[in-house]
């Protein structure tokens, strides 16, 4: 993300597509980012940085003494060595701004007196919620990357969507493959041409939930994972579901099934969803964690949701999502917590007393 300097913090590299300044940014970006140690929360410093600058926030909010002490010129001037300024400051905690970019989103907006929903309502800056961006949402896999990125408290970091809807096959193809893995071709949808949500697409996403899990447990990349599709024309494209499975067992030794490998992503999934309650006290999760942004029910020509051509999402359908998505996994669709049987059902027994003692069991 780090590479995306050069078209973001200056206007005028992105608007004359300028690529060798663009990269000449980026690497000096780069390079003086990781130095310092700061973390670019997957761009979202860029876009926060970017908002705050052409909308002239930043002399509104911070004091005339370090407002003129920073190098404004050299944004316009598309001069790199801003970058090593900027990063100085953030690193380094030097006046409101190096400070509060060092925050999250949130925080930042809070200080200065900004509302959240500038953010959340804006497209440009990719915000989703709970000080993260999105991370291949609406614009990759309709509700199914809506629904995905409003239930981690961070960008999922998730590539079991986009890597089946952008594998680059036929939209029938991909339909075949739904098919083959997840029992329907409903599953699926074209890129900008979605239709209304169904347990398909939810039981797809289930698939994908366990799969990042998985991932992030085995310490396996997920930027070519998971791999149901193939490039191989002889086998219909499809690919090998229990790749993830023959790795695992091939460096143990452990004969676990895909299956098993699944259960457990799914085991840590709803362990985190319970820690997260318990960070939160806080039960009703689907009303306090689960947001989503109000740019995704946004189109700039006013095309309608589920029409060709437009990502733009409805309300009641994402609302829908969620109902689906929730009864599947038996959690409570009202508060989206996870119930006492759901507990019980992947062998989380342990985790029951303790939600129950702090009023974390829906209905209890």
């Amino acid at each position: 993300m780090s590479l995306y300097f050069g078209r973001v913090i200056f206007p005028k590299i992105a608007a004359k597509r300028d690529l060798p300044a663009a990269r000449h940014a980026s690497m000096v970006g780069i390079q003086t980012m990781d130095d310092l140690g700061v973390w670019c929360n997957y761009g979202q410093l860029h876009r926060d940085f970017k908002k705050m600058y052409v909308k002239g926030l930043w002399k509104k909010v911070l004091p005339e003494k370090e407002y003129n002490s920073i190098p404004w010129q050299k944004i316009e001037d598309c001069d790199a060595s801003f970058l090593q300024d900027l990063f100085q400051r953030i690193a380094y905690r030097q006046g409101e701004m190096g400070k509060w970019l060092g925050e999250s989103t949130p925080y930042m907006l809070g200080h200065f007196g900004i509302q959240e929903s500038d953010w959340s309502n804006d497209g440009s800056t990719n915000y989703w919620g709970l000080g993260h961006p999105k991370h291949h949402a609406n614009e990759d896999d309709g509700q199914v990357g809506v629904v995905l990125n409003c239930l981690y408290n961070r960008d999922p970091m998730c590539h079991g969507t986009v890597n089946f809807t952008r594998s680059g096959l036929p939209i029938s193809v991909k339909k075949q493959i739904a098919e083959h893995f997840w029992g329907s071709g409903d599953a699926v949808d074209e890129i900008g041409d979605y239709k209304p949500t169904n347990e398909a697409k939810m039981r797809r996403l289930r698939w994908i939930i366990c799969r990042k899990e998985l991932h992030d447990m085995l310490g396996l990349c997920s930027w070519m994972a998971p791999w149901v599709v193939s490039p191989n024309k002889s086998e219909n494209y499809i690919g090998d579901d229990d790749m993830e499975g023959k790795v695992y067992r091939a460096l143990t030794g452990r004969n676990t099934t895909a299956k098993q490998l699944d259960d457990a992503g799914f085991r840590a999934f709803t362990l985190h969803r319970a820690y997260t309650m318990r960070e939160m006290n806080e039960v009703n999760m689907r009303k306090n964690h689960d947001f989503y942004p109000g740019w995704i029910f946004k189109d700039a020509k006013d095309r309608p949701a589920f029409t060709k051509g437009t990502i733009r999402m409805d309300k009641d359908d994402i609302e829908k999502s969620f109902d689906i998505f929730f009864k599947l996994i038996n959690w409570d669709p009202a508060t989206g917590a996870p119930t006492e049987q759901a507990y019980k059902d992947i062998n989380l027994e342990f985790v029951i007393p303790v939600m129950q003692k702090e009023g974390l069991i829906p209905g209890k």
